[in-house]
């Protein structure tokens, strides 16, 4: 919803179809006890609360990533974690994280699985599962998921905003295009980038690059399309 395009000037503010993100946000928001009956949205999407609730909530993370972004799991209810100078450190279970928000939110589709090198392999296949039984269900995003994008050789901005898609695909597309990039060479740009990502399929260590294809399938009109699922994929990089 509030995805700043980098390095663009002037600045461009980019977003994924609106009504699955509202609906994302509200269900968390539900989700962690909030009352949204009084809470307005603003203009920049934004949310003004005059009650300015407040509600308790656990957190449990093993990284801050480069942006300053908590990468955690959070719980709304007491699980009984102790943390202290004796034991300063939890190790969650599968069973555990079932109660989390996150998992809450993926069992509804209402979230891509985005995994990064950092959460337990016994996690991850927890997390893996539920997002499948989604995908198959097809809630929530599953119902609107595209593993194909076709376009002229230079879309505008406006077409990748309707795709629904893993975010962070999302994210590296339209900032190409904003910078004057053209579908035909977006393999290359995310090359460039080089997000480090771990093929679970195959078990490899490679670029995210690799799980990309676009092809000329008509004179000025390429394809762009998807080589893995998004709980397929780690991430070493955000």
């Amino acid at each position: 919803m509030h995805y700043e395009i980098p390095d663009v000037y002037p600045g461009i503010n980019a977003h994924q179809p609106l009504d699955l993100a509202r609906q994302a946000r509200d269900r968390m928001l539900q989700i962690c006890g909030f009352d949204l009956s009084h809470v307005t949205e603003a203009k920049d999407l934004s949310l003004r609360d005059p009650d300015k609730q407040r509600k308790p909530a656990t957190i449990a993370y093993t990284e801050i990533d480069p942006y300053g972004r908590v990468v955690a799991f959070v719980f709304v209810k007491d699980m009984g974690f102790q943390v202290d100078d004796t034991h300063p450190t939890v190790f969650l279970d599968p069973k555990q994280i079932e109660a989390s928000v996150n998992l809450q939110l993926l069992q509804e589709g209402l979230v891509y699985p985005t995994f990064y090198g950092t959460l337990y392999p016994e996690l991850r296949a927890s997390c893996v599962s539920i997002a499948q039984q989604a995908r198959a269900g097809r809630v929530g995003v599953w119902g609107k998921d595209i593993t194909s994008f076709q376009s002229a050789r230079k879309p505008h901005l406006s077409e990748v905003d309707d795709l629904v898609i893993l975010p962070k695909i999302f994210r590296r597309l339209s900032t190409h295009i904003a910078r004057n990039g053209a579908l035909s060479n977006f393999k290359a740009y995310l090359a460039e980038v080089n997000d480090v990502t771990v093929d679970t399929r195959q078990i490899r260590l490679t670029g995210l690059q690799a799980f990309v294809t676009v092809e000329e399938n008509s004179p000025g009109q390429y394809r762009m399309n998807l080589l893995r699922n998004p709980e397929e994929l780690i991430f070493q990089t955000s």
